[in-house]
C-alpha cells in the first residue's frame, strides 16, 4: 500500500471520528516511482467526509512530436486542377496500355503528377491533440444557425404558433 498505515482518510459526519476506509494501492513498478502519498485534510471540499489523497509520482513522459499533415479542406481546387493538368500535359499518359510494364510506368507518372500538385497546392497544417478533426466549417455554420434560432425561439416561447419554433426544430435536426 502506498498510503502509510494508520493514516485516517475519513472524518465521520456525526461523531467526527477519524477512520481509514480508503487505501491506495500501486503496482510494483509504480511504487518505485512514488515520491509521496499523503492525506491533505486542509484541501477537503465542503460537505464531504473523505480527505483528499495527494499522490506524486516521478515519471517521465516523452512528448509527442507535432506532425504536419496536408489540409485537404483548405485546398483551392481550381488551382489544384490547373497544376495537375499542367503536370499531366508535361508527362502525358499512354492512350493504350499493352503490358504490365506500360501500366506501371503510366501509374508512376500519374502518381508523380498527383504528388506534385498536392505538394504545391495543398497547405500543411499542424495537428493539435485536442482538435476535433471531424469538425468542419459546415458544422460550425449549422451550429451557429441552430443556436441563433434557439435563442429566438426561447425569446418567443410564449407564442408556440410562431414560425420560429418550426425553423428552430428543423435547424436543430439538421445540425
Amino acid at each position: 500500500m502506498a498510503l502509510p498505515a494508520g493514516t485516517p482518510t475519513l472524518e465521520a459526519a456525526r461523531s467526527k471520528n477519524l477512520t481509514r476506509p480508503d487505501n491506495v494501492f500501486c503496482s510494483e513498478g509504480l511504487v518505485e516511482a512514488l515520491v509521496r502519498c499523503e492525506v491533505v485534510p486542509h484541501l477537503r471540499p465542503p460537505k464531504t467526509d473523505h480527505f483528499p489523497v495527494l499522490s506524486t509520482f516521478s515519471l517521465s513522459v516523452a512528448s509527442a512530436k507535432s506532425s504536419k499533415r496536408r489540409n485537404f479542406r483548405a485546398v483551392d481546387w481550381l488551382a489544384f486542377n490547373k497544376t495537375l493538368s499542367e503536370a499531366l500535359v508535361a508527362a502525358p499518359l499512354p492512350v493504350v496500355i499493352l503490358s504490365v510494364g506500360d501500366l506501371d510506368r503510366a501509374l508512376a507518372r500519374l502518381n508523380r503528377a498527383l504528388d506534385a500538385a498536392v505538394r504545391k497546392d495543398v497547405p500543411l497544417t499542424s495537428l493539435c491533440p485536442f482538435s476535433k478533426r471531424w469538425w468542419s466549417k459546415d458544422l460550425e455554420r449549422l451550429r451557429r444557425e441552430s443556436k441563433r434560432l434557439g435563442r429566438e425561439a426561447h425569446r418567443l416561447r410564449g407564442d408556440p404558433e410562431n414560425e420560429v419554433h418550426r425553423r428552430f426544430k428543423a435547424a436543430r435536426n439538421r445540425y
